[in-house]
């Protein structure tokens, strides 16, 4: 039983994969493939990050392990509700007060095991109890932790979560920027999240901190999968990710589960399994930007874009005219200058650090 062997082992770091992306980019859909297979154990991704934060949270404090399981069933219960209340969020699909009660039982049954107090073990612990109640398929010897970190880290923060957890691949979702961006315009204006004028400049600093962010000494955990690969080539993407994480290539791993659970809504005949699903042509519309952001976008990514084989969609223009309608733009919808040069900056630290990342 899987609970079992980690109470027997409980200094044991479990291997973790996580996914991170700058949204709109496909991360949800990655996870909702690699869900089910009987080596990945996985929470529910969009409230992955709040147990990260929450774990991060009590390990920075000097609070007793004993707390842990009620400080979880408190905190992570308020999150995910104002998280569905704001974001209007599926529903969670699993009980926390019972996964607590499993906690507090491990770790009553561990705490003289525990050689130091140690982050991998609040996020092992979360998981095991999840998995001992809900995800029985999961093969008790050789398996994986699955932890969606939703946004791109900052500096900072991505030294803490390399320090302190026993990664083993950060898989990097790589999308088109300019249509990344867009969608995700899209995204917040039709959700009514945040208008979206106002999440522009926001959004050039999200996408480049995918990359600023990773660290050069680390990047052999880091795994790029394209977004436009993983809908257009299926198959051979699914081969590279068992190949990286040495599983079995198993038919569940094309079809979007929670769980085991498939997804509402979704048919997958025995060719698009084969040859891919969910098929699009490259470069995607746009449906919020228009030509000088497009171009802006363009200009400050171009570095990414030609690495990375994609579809200009603009002539080039004059980099005063472009800095000088964007001025315009900034103004007009009161955005201040500082963000714009706080934008600019990321970004060209971005080109300065040359693009580390080896091409998958």
């Amino acid at each position: 039983m899987i609970k079992d062997n980690f109470i027997n082992n409980p200094n044991k770091k479990i291997k973790k994969i996580s996914i991170n992306f700058a949204g709109r980019s496909g991360s949800f859909f990655l996870q909702n493939l690699l869900e089910g297979h009987e080596n990945i154990m996985t929470f529910q991704n969009e409230y992955d990050i709040y147990l990260y934060n929450l774990a991060k949270k009590f390990f920075l404090s000097n609070e007793d392990l004993n707390n842990y399981s009620n400080f979880l069933r408190k905190n992570l219960n308020i999150c995910i509700h104002e998280h569905s209340k704001i974001f209007n969020a599926g529903k969670l699909y699993y009980n926390i007060d019972k996964i607590c009660d499993e906690i507090d039982d491990i770790i009553t049954k561990t705490k003289y095991k525990i050689i130091e107090k140690n982050f991998d073990f609040l996020i092992d612990v979360f998981f095991i109890s999840h998995c001992f109640l809900n995800q029985k398929y999961i093969n008790i010897n050789d398996h994986y932790i699955l932890i969606h970190t939703h946004t791109p880290f900052n500096k900072d923060d991505y030294i803490f979560f390399e320090n302190n957890l026993n990664i083993h691949t950060l898989f990097l979702m790589l999308r088109d920027p300019v249509k990344a961006i867009d969608s995700h315009l899209f995204h917040h204006t039709a959700e009514h999240i945040v208008p979206s004028k106002k999440i522009f400049l926001d959004l050039l600093i999200l996408f480049a901190q995918s990359f600023v962010s990773i660290n050069v000494s680390k990047k052999n955990t880091v795994f790029v999968i394209f977004y436009e690969n993983l809908h257009n080539n299926t198959s051979i993407e699914i081969d590279k990710i068992c190949e990286r994480l040495d599983i079995k290539n198993d038919n569940i791993l094309f079809t979007e589960t929670i769980g085991r659970d498939k997804l509402q809504n979704q048919f997958i005949s025995n060719k698009e399994v084969i040859y891919g699903f969910r098929k699009f042509k490259t470069p995607e519309s746009l449906k919020v930007l228009n030509d000088y952001q497009v171009e802006l976008i363009e200009f400050l990514f171009i570095d990414i874009i030609k690495k990375f084989n994609y579809k200009l969609r603009h002539t080039s223009i004059s980099c005063i005219i472009l800095f000088f309608k964007f001025c315009c733009f900034t103004i007009k919808d009161n955005f201040s200058l500082l963000n714009l040069i706080n934008a600019i900056k990321i970004i060209y630290n971005l080109k300065k650090n040359k693009y580390e990342l080896d091409r998958v």
